[in-house]
């Protein structure tokens, strides 16, 4: 259930906590390294299976869907106390799920937009120190994803600076803004981790400055299940588009077929929103 309009309010700073994985919500698609100390051959990657499941020594199925990375260290700690001396587990995630969102409003064509998992380029460098290392890490997710019936082909693997999915993304995979696309009140609708009580929290970000001045600061994180509604101006701005696709959020063309009694009949390349005069 969704809280109360006026508890539902908060500030940008929820979405973009100095530990921006701080409410990251794992579930089925994330692998996830476990390094533990003293015990450091019980250290691994372990997918979480369809059941939301981590497959792990000596504690076998665990339940882990819905719990964050902190919250996940504090129970495993706890249920390996049984086996281990003070057990310390760092915890990362190796690759993260696939991404689904919903993105509504004033776009050329909103919807349920997926993003394919991707494998963290800052695990390898921070973790593997040879070339080894790296091909068995790698062959390891490979083979923890064929358990979790996701192919190794489909996961990309991405620079530090490629690895976050943003507002920016989801209007590029959107299709682009509009002229009548306000960005300075972009509502998102993000899940609260279990261990925070669950529910639903929003925000309100203003993009214009990445637009206008190319200041990525508001252009956000966003995590799988993560809801966009983007409002509509009440009148067009024809200074939106040129610049949309200066940022390539938006595309320079579109493709019209033409038919029927005109010189050239076939399909067209026409500016973005561009006229049916334009198109003949």
């Amino acid at each position: 259930n969704f809280p109360k309009t006026k508890n539902n309010q908060i500030q940008i700073e929820y979405l973009e906590s100095k530990n921006e994985l701080e409410d990251y919500i794992i579930d089925t698609g994330d692998s996830i390294y476990l390094e533990f100390y003293p015990a450091q051959e019980l250290t691994g990657i372990f997918p979480v299976n369809e059941e939301g499941e981590l497959l792990l020594p000596r504690l076998d199925e665990t339940y882990v869907r819905g719990l964050t990375t902190s919250e996940l260290k504090s129970l495993l700690e706890k249920s390996y106390a049984e086996f281990l001396i003070e057990p310390n587990i760092k915890i990362r995630i190796a690759v993260f799920k696939s991404m689904r969102v919903l993105a509504k409003g004033e776009l050329r064509n909103p919807g349920f937009i997926n993003f394919p998992s991707y494998q963290s380029s800052s695990f390898l460098t921070s973790k593997l120190d040879s070339s080894q290392e790296f091909n068995n890490a790698q062959l390891e997710i490979g083979q923890n994803s064929e358990l979790s019936n996701q192919s190794s082909d489909n996961i990309v693997f991405k620079g530090s600076s490629e690895n976050l999915i943003t507002i920016s993304d989801v209007i590029r995979k959107a299709g682009g803004i509009t002229s009548k696309t306000d960005l300075s009140k972009i509502e998102i609708i993000r899940d609260v981790p279990l261990g925070k009580g669950g529910g639903k929290k929003r925000a309100f970000i203003n993009l214009n400055s990445y637009l206008h001045e190319s200041d990525p600061t508001n252009d956000i994180r966003i995590f799988d299940g993560d809801t966009l509604f983007f409002p509509k101006l009440s009148k067009a701005d024809p200074n939106q588009i040129p610049k949309s696709v200066f940022l390539d959020i938006s595309p320079k063309f579109i493709s019209v077929n033409l038919f029927g009694r005109v010189e050239t009949p076939g399909v067209v390349k026409l500016p973005l929103e561009a006229t049916l005069s334009d198109a003949i």
